[in-house]
C-alpha cells in the first residue's frame, strides 16, 4: 500500500495525492489512477485538471492523466466550462478548448465572459468584441466595455458610458453619468440620475 504524504478534497470522482513529493490523483476506493508524476496538481472541474510538469512547465490533463496541452513560462486557469486561460509572462492571455487546440489567439491584455456569444476583450490598451471563432467583431474603440446581456453591453468611449448592440451601434453615449444594473432588477439604470429612465 502507498503512504500517502498528502490528501486533498475529492473533485469529479478523483483526489490528489502526494507521494514522495509528486502528485497524482486517487479514485473513490483510493486506487491511484492518475500516477505521482506531477509537482503539483488542481482539482478536476468539467473532466480537466492543470498540472505542474515541471517548475516553468504547466499541463492539461483528463480524467484519464492523458495531456491535452502543455504550456511553457505561462500559466494556466480556468475561464469556463468549456476553455483553460492561457496567460503568459507578458500578461497576454488566450483560451484553449478542451483537446487543447488554441481557439482563441494569446494575444489579448484582458478577456471578459462570453456571453451571447461574445466576449469583451482588451488588446493594446482598447476594447472590443470577439466571437469564439476569435473573430473581432466590434472593433477596438471602447476605454472599457462589459459582457452583453439582453442583446446590449455597457461600454465606456471616451470617458463616457453608453450601451452598444450586437452590431456595435453606440446609443446613450454621455447622457448619463453611469450605467449598471440596479439589485432588484434586469434593467439598466442610470445610479446617479434614477429618474431619468433608459428605454430598451
Amino acid at each position: 500500500p502507498f503512504a500517502f504524504q498528502s490528501v486533498q478534497n475529492f473533485s469529479e470522482g478523483l483526489a490528489a495525492v502526494e507521494v514522495g513529493r509528486k502528485w497524482g490523483y486517487i479514485d473513490t476506493q483510493g486506487n491511484i489512477v492518475i500516477p505521482c508524476e506531477y509537482d503539483m496538481v488542481g482539482d478536476f472541474s468539467e473532466g480537466r485538471a492543470i498540472v505542474d510538469l515541471s517548475w516553468s512547465n504547466k499541463g492539461l490533463i483528463d480524467r484519464t492523466g492523458k495531456l491535452l496541452a502543455q504550456v511553457n513560462d505561462c500559466s494556466l486557469s480556468f475561464f469556463d466550462e468549456e476553455y483553460t486561460m492561457v496567460t503568459t509572462k507578458g500578461d497576454k492571455s488566450g483560451l484553449i478548448d478542451k483537446t487543447g487546440k488554441v481557439v482563441i489567439p494569446i494575444i489579448y491584455d484582458l478577456i471578459g465572459n462570453f456571453s451571447e456569444g461574445l466576449a469583451p476583450v482588451s488588446l493594446n490598451g482598447l476594447y472590443g468584441y470577439i466571437n469564439e471563432s476569435g473573430e473581432t467583431v466590434i472593433p477596438y474603440r471602447f476605454n472599457d466595455a462589459w459582457s452583453f446581456e439582453d442583446g446590449v453591453a455597457v461600454v465606456v468611449q471616451n470617458g463616457e458610458y453608453g450601451l452598444i448592440d450586437r452590431t456595435g451601434r453606440v446609443s446613450l453615449l454621455g447622457r448619463y453619468d453611469y450605467i449598471g444594473k440596479s439589485a432588484d432588477t434586469t434593467d439598466y439604470s442610470d445610479m446617479a440620475a434614477p429618474n431619468d429612465e433608459i428605454d430598451i
